[in-house]
């Protein structure tokens, strides 16, 4: 539905917001989207509210367009990465590993795409990113693409040199490549985090076992 042909309170109510380009753009997406009840939306009070505490932040300088709408994209990327994760966990769980992989794929170009921001906001977009990194990991250990699954815990472990499942995961991806002396490495790594994981002990001992095997 276009703006205009929403009845007259809703216009009323939404027309203050189109002196700024960014509120402008967000009214006129919802406008234009068919899964939204346009008119609905521009009497609801809290949305009303938050689109005027919005403009008069612009208004009284505190924040510029250019910030609200980075700060609006961060959001809306976070959102929709989550419902990408998802959709690829239900993929995952019923084996459909190509699918799966399709959405952890667009899950992790979003999340990559907000790289350079705040410091808190930049943690919290890398420990969803390194989550991502790994189900894309699962995803081709399943597939038995060892290769591909130690490179994406590899860039886990960039972002997060302690992440325990990252390390679990590339020992196990180490152990399809049968390269067992750098699964033992990872292993050693992990138990030393976290000395009580049955999981790692288990996988150690298989990997010990293997690499005297070759001797």
């Amino acid at each position: 539905m276009q703006v205009l042909n929403a009845d007259i309170e809703a216009q009323k109510n939404v027309a203050p917001f189109f002196k700024h380009r960014v509120l402008r753009a967000i009214v006129e997406s919802l406008a234009n989207s068919p899964d939204d009840d346009f008119e609905a939306w521009a009497k609801n009070k809290m949305v009303l509210t938050s689109l005027r505490e919005a403009q008069r932040l612009l208004d009284d300088g505190h924040i510029t367009e250019e910030e609200m709408e980075n700060a609006l994209l961060h959001h809306v990327a976070k959102d929709t990465q989550l419902v990408e994760r998802r959709q690829g966990n239900v993929r995952y769980k019923r084996r459909h590993f190509t699918e799966a992989l399709e959405h952890y794929s667009k899950a992790a170009s979003m999340l990559e795409g907000l790289s350079g921001r705040a410091e808190e906001e930049q943690q919290e977009v890398d420990a969803n990113l390194g989550s991502v990194y790994l189900n894309i990991a699962a995803v081709h250990l399943q597939q038995q693409y060892y290769g591909e699954a130690v490179k994406w815990c590899t860039k886990a472990l960039k972002l997060n040199r302690s992440n325990d499942r990252a390390l679990l995961r590339r020992a196990k991806a180490h152990m399809g490549r049968h390269n067992y002396q750098k699964a033992v490495i990872d292993l050693s790594m992990l138990l030393q985090q976290d000395p009580a994981n049955l999981d790692a002990h288990t996988l150690m001992q298989s990997a010990r076992a293997a690499e005297y095997a070759e001797t």
